[in-house]
């Protein structure tokens, strides 16, 4: 595979191609159509130095080329999964390096703009997505350019271009690949791992839902067991997987009675979804409003 590495020097959201030296380049960064490649943008600051890791932490990232601004018609490229953000060390200097992989540059969208020309500079954009969210958190545009084929091997059959739009399981999967919100709490009474959390100033005790002074505190799942006084771990959003469960994917998850997980929204008290079933062993951790039901 081919891999193409950019140094882009950002500002806001242009980014301008320079250098190693963070000097400005007069080159366009140019794949093949049909040539699968790997684009590699090392991201600068004004300044010129590398941006960190912890910058480009995003839950999902959507890159596009094409040749207009008009967001209604789809692009000519479209990546929208296996962009990987990683550390490369280059001389003595350590990049945060987004590495797009370009698997299908053979689009009916392009073959269109291309036509029988040479190749065509379009414009590129890359949008880092935080967790929870669907407004961008980064956004750099910059030329890209594209040359067109004189022949046809191994261009494989043109595929149109998807509309963009992340399907319920891709939205799924990205929350649960950024699980890990937790907060730590010294215990109130014998804590059971793996069971709803009720945390007040005191500690954290067993959330049920026949206590209704229970519901606003109920916040997450215990990830351990702890006696009095110790630690407890509270997992508030995101993934929990334990291989002794075996709930009813796509199915919401409720408090019940003394911190227990069901399935099964309870006849009194009050109902409050905490999770959802993404499998039979592991849950999205997400709690919701509580309903108080009718004495």
């Amino acid at each position: 595979m081919f891999d193409l590495v950019v140094y882009l020097r950002v500002d806001g959201v242009v980014g301008t191609v320079v250098d190693s030296y963070a000097q400005r380049s007069y080159a366009t960064p140019t794949i093949a159509r049909g040539l699968a490649a790997r684009l590699s943008l090392r991201p600068l600051h004004v300044d010129g130095s590398p941006f960190a890791l912890s910058e480009l932490d995003y839950a999902a990232w959507d890159f596009v080329v094409a040749h207009d601004w008009i967001t209604t018609t789809p692009p000519q490229i479209r990546i929208q999964t296996d962009i990987e953000v990683v550390e490369v060390e280059e001389g003595e200097v350590t990049y945060a390096e987004i590495q797009i992989p370009l698997t299908n540059t053979n689009t009916e969208e392009l073959i269109a703009v291309l036509g029988s020309t040479e190749g065509s500079t379009l414009g590129a954009e890359l949008a880092g997505i935080p967790e929870g969210d669907s407004i961008p958190g980064i956004l750099i545009q910059f030329d890209l350019g594209v040359r067109n084929r004189r022949g046809t091997a191994a261009t494989g059959t043109p595929t149109p271009v998807g509309d963009g739009t992340y399907s319920s399981s891709q939205v799924d999967a990205l929350l649960v690949v950024k699980a890990g919100h937790s907060i730590t709490a010294p215990a109130a009474e014998i804590i059971h791992g793996h069971r709803a959390a009720w945390i007040t100033a005191d500690g954290v005790y067993h959330a049920s839902s026949d206590i209704p002074a229970s519901a606003p505190g109920t916040l997450g799942i215990t990830a351990n067991a702890a006696e009095i006084a110790a630690d407890v771990q509270v997992r508030v959003l995101g993934s929990m997987t334990e291989p002794t469960w075996a709930w009813t994917p796509g199915q919401p998850i409720y408090v019940g009675v003394g911190g227990a997980l069901t399935q099964t929204p309870p006849a009194a008290g009050y109902i409050r979804e905490i999770a959802l079933a993404v499998t039979a062993t592991t849950v999205l951790i997400r709690p919701m409003m509580p309903i108080t039901l009718a004495a």
